[in-house]
């Protein structure tokens, strides 16, 4: 049984859950490089329950500026190789919607 997800729905569950990134001062937001992915489960207003994920990487070698990437999906189940970090990188299974933002040193995000 497979319907279309609602983008809109869930960019607003992911954007909740990326606030708590979002405020995160510059210096403790590197401190999650490399640490564990952030992941829930949230249930929209609609009834629909979508898993987000939120990892944060260096966006180059100067390790400066920290990539924080999130993803919601209706399902919360992934594929098992979704557990193997170099295969989440592969186009093997895409999230429904993804959002990333960037934040340097002087706190400025883009």
């Amino acid at each position: 049984m497979s319907h279309k997800i609602n983008k809109k729905e869930a960019k607003a569950i992911l954007d909740q859950e990326l606030d708590r990134f979002r405020t995160m001062p510059y210096e403790d937001l590197k401190r999650t490089v490399g640490g564990e992915i952030y992941t829930t489960e949230r249930t929209a207003p609609s009834g629909e329950t979508y898993q987000i994920e939120i990892e944060t990487v260096w966006e180059n070698q100067s390790k400066q500026m920290v990539r924080v990437l999130g993803s919601a999906d209706e399902s919360p189940h992934k594929p098992l190789f979704w557990k193997i970090p170099i295969l989440r990188w592969l186009p093997i299974y895409v999230s429904s919607v993804t959002w990333i933002f960037k934040r340097g040193p002087d706190g400025t995000d883009e």
